[in-house]
C-alpha cells in the first residue's frame, strides 16, 4: 500500500465523504485557511502556542528540513495529483 493509498483510506474512515468532497472543492486559498486553523487547533492549550515569528521560523526550518531530506533521496515523493485522484476515488466510491 503506497502512503497516498493510506492516507486517503485513514481520511476516508474518520471523515463523511460528503464533507471531504465539499471542502476538496473550496478555492486553494480556503483550503490553505480551513488547514492552518484545523493545525492549530492540535496544538495544546497550556500557553506555550507558537505564533508571528515564531510560526514563522519553526515552519521555515521545517520546510529547509524536508528540502534537504529530498535532495539527499532520504524521502520517497508522492505526486500531488495522484494523491488527489486517490482521496477523490475514494470519496466517490461506493460506502461498503
Amino acid at each position: 500500500m503506497t502512503t497516498a493509498t493510506a492516507y486517503t483510506e485513514a481520511v476516508a474512515m474518520a471523515i463523511p465523504r460528503k464533507l471531504v468532497t465539499e471542502l476538496l472543492e473550496l478555492p486553494d486559498e480556503d483550503r490553505g485557511t480551513l488547514a492552518a486553523l484545523l493545525w492549530r487547533s492540535l496544538e495544546p492549550d497550556d500557553g506555550n502556542e507558537v505564533t508571528g515569528k515564531e510560526w514563522e521560523a519553526v515552519w521555515a526550518a521545517e520546510i529547509d528540513r524536508r528540502m534537504r531530506e529530498v535532495a539527499e533521496g532520504k524521502v520517497e515523493l508522492v505526486d500531488g495529483d495522484l494523491v488527489d485522484a486517490e482521496i477523490r476515488a475514494m470519496v466517490d466510491a461506493p460506502m461498503p
